[in-house]
């Protein structure tokens, strides 16, 4: 015999994933960049529905509203990778590394599957992850939800050997591969759907 959820109960799950992520929202702008894999694992509860599993936004009817859209369009037949929701942070005594973009003068606010699958990372080798991609192979296979033995070719190459191309030149000509678009990226991924929580749901910020 299963209990089912009333409409209480399912806003109440959501006031948690809201908290969740901006929980790890924090964590990860204080530091903790690994909180990008909790943060994926919130999105994907919150709008990923497959065969019989809905998403908590499904359940609850709201999947279909307007979602905040930070990302920088990529360059046609730019043969450099294009930082699309993060930048580059060079400078001071801090190491050069990928921040979130957080908020965008370009932002707009697109439907549900433009959002979902607009493009999150290029790279210099032919490889596209949409939010879409991103979230689920960080989440299914990256330790968000799950750890496999093997991640995604794409995945892999963006994450794990800088197909991205964007190097660190020490003053004393040392190269140094900048990783972790990947966890920047998720991150601003999840003050865009923060945004488009708050503008639904006032009252859980």
């Amino acid at each position: 015999m299963s209990f089912k959820q009333t409409n209480d109960d399912l806003r109440a799950q959501l006031k948690d994933q809201i908290d969740f992520l901006k929980s790890s929202a924090k964590n990860y702008d204080e530091g903790h960049i690994n909180e990008a894999k909790r943060i994926a694992t919130s999105i994907r509860v919150l709008v990923y529905d497959k065969n019989k599993s809905q998403s908590l936004l499904t359940q609850l009817n709201k999947k279909n509203i307007q979602y905040y859209d930070t990302a920088v369009k990529p360059i046609p037949g730019n043969l450099i990778s294009t930082p699309i929701l993060v930048y580059l942070y060079c400078g001071g005594a801090e190491p050069t590394r990928y921040l979130p973009r957080i908020t965008n003068s370009r932002v707009q606010k697109v439907n549900f599957d433009q959002w979902w699958n607009g493009i999150a990372i290029n790279d210099n080798k032919g490889n596209v992850l949409t939010r879409k991609d991103l979230i689920l192979k960080m989440c299914n296979r990256d330790g968000g939800a799950h750890v496999d033995s093997e991640l995604h070719d794409d995945y892999a190459a963006i994450s794990k050997l800088n197909s991205v191309g964007w190097k660190y030149v020490s003053s004393e000509g040392n190269e140094q591969d900048i990783m972790g678009v990947e966890k920047a990226s998720v991150r601003q991924i999840g003050y865009e759907i923060l945004k488009s929580l708050e503008d639904e749901f006032p009252e859980y910020f």
